[in-house]
């Protein structure tokens, strides 16, 4: 009985972090009307785990205006949704860069209206 508890623990410590990461980015959405939205795509040099979302995320709601954040952990980009507004890019680069990761705008992931 002992061993089964052991490695339920272990499973669910195993599982944590993306569950973390996925819960602490649904936690930082902002409520916006959907038609008031763009899409940039940030390379984010550093990251190597799902779990790097929830400090990507917050950091990117301090700035403001942003709305959702997906992750491509193998080609290390970050794809945001956000309200477009004036240098608010180069906000969510800088703040990402402030938490240890090299981060960079597509030149073609600037903006794109949904």
């Amino acid at each position: 009985m002992g061993l089964w508890i052991a490695g339920a623990f272990v499973l669910a410590l195993a599982a944590a972090p993306s569950l973390f990461a996925r819960w602490a980015v649904a936690s930082n959405r902002n409520v916006t009307a959907p038609g008031k939205l763009a899409q940039s795509v940030i390379e984010v040099r550093g990251m190597d785990c799902e779990a790097c979302a929830a400090p990507i995320s917050a950091a990117l709601a301090k700035v403001g205006g942003f709305y959702d954040l997906r992750l491509d952990i193998a080609a290390q980009r970050a794809t945001v949704r956000y309200e477009p507004a004036p240098a608010r890019l180069d906000a969510y680069v800088a703040a990402i860069n402030d938490l240890g990761y090299d981060a960079a705008l597509q030149p073609t992931g600037r903006q794109r209206r949904e």
